[in-house]
This record gives structure tokens, C-alpha cells and sequence, in this order.
């Protein structure tokens, strides 16, 4: 009578020493389970550090370049409000830039990591989230200022130069 190669024989125990005899059974025993749980524990350990390392690196990536392209959009509103102005304001400073207008004046400046545009009395923050680490200006001419921006997270300065329309 022909058996299944791996039939479950009525009385034979399960186990390490009846396998050694040649006994077919099925199922595994408890040091099986344990050495393969802790084998696959020890493969797995390895990949769930590398996919968090990954995840992390791909978020810091992420607001480095989110902080960038706040940094370059205020340069790009800084140097319009240049090129419409009437001229750049004697009282204007390395941190602070004071454009003048027909009948107003428009200022900025950096506050708590924010670039601050002041129109007459009305302040509006450029970058609202407080992604830049530094705002300067410097006036090679009367009409011309070059702005310099360098966001967080980034050792990069933007720099942009415009000239009133006068």
C-alpha cells in the first residue's frame, strides 16, 4: 500500500528525534518557530532602520526646498516693489529696506526669522512659517539695491539686484 510522502503515522510523536529516523510528520516544533522568528527579527532590523533613515532624510529634503522656494518668491516680490518704486529712501539699511512711492513708502525687514513688508502703518509677512535665517541689502548706486536671502536649512544665499524705475 502506497503512503503519502508526508502522512501523520497514528502514534509517532512530532519532533526533532523521529525526523532523524526518517519519520515524515508534519508542523514544527517550538525551537524551529524560535529560531526562525529570531532570524527573520535579526533581517528585518537592518530595513526598518534604513526605510526611517530614508523617510527622514526624504522630510528634511522636503523643507529644505520648501524653505528655498520661500526664500526666492520674497526676493521675487522685493524686487517688483524695487522696479515700481520711485527711489530707495536715504534711511535704508543693511537690514532694513525703505522704498518710496508717489504718495506711501514700503519698508522691509527681517522679524523672527520673517520677511516683514511694511506699507504706511500695515504689516504683511512675506513667509508666514519663519523659514529664513537671513535678510540684507546693500545700494551699489542711489537707485539699485541687491538683495541677499538665505533661508533655513541652507547655507546657500539667493541674491537678486533691481533698480528703481527712476
Amino acid at each position: 500500500r502506497l503512503r503519502s510522502r508526508y502522512q501523520i503515522h497514528r502514534g509517532v510523536k512530532k519532533g526533532f528525534f523521529n525526523r532523524m529516523r526518517g519519520i515524515k510528520v508534519l508542523g514544527f516544533t517550538l525551537i524551529e518557530l524560535v529560531i526562525s522568528l529570531s532570524l527573520i527579527s535579526i533581517l528585518a532590523l537592518p530595513i526598518v532602520c534604513l526605510m526611517y533613515s530614508s523617510i527622514k532624510y526624504e522630510k528634511t529634503a522636503f523643507q529644505k526646498q520648501e524653505n528655498i522656494i520661500n526664500a526666492t518668491s520674497s526676493l521675487d516680490l522685493i524686487c517688483a516693489d524695487i522696479k515700481a518704486s520711485k527711489g530707495i529712501s536715504p534711511s535704508s539699511s543693511a537690514a532694513k529696506l525703505v522704498l518710496i512711492f508717489d504718495s506711501f513708502s514700503v519698508s522691509y525687514d527681517l522679524w523672527t526669522d520673517k520677511v516683514r513688508r511694511t506699507k504706511n502703518s500695515s504689516v504683511q509677512y512675506l513667509n508666514p512659517d519663519g523659514t529664513i535665517d537671513k535678510l540684507s541689502f546693500s545700494y551699489p548706486s542711489a537707485n539699485s539695491s541687491i538683495a541677499t536671502i538665505i533661508p533655513k536649512r541652507s547655507k546657500t544665499p539667493f541674491s537678486l539686484e533691481a533698480s528703481c524705475r527712476n
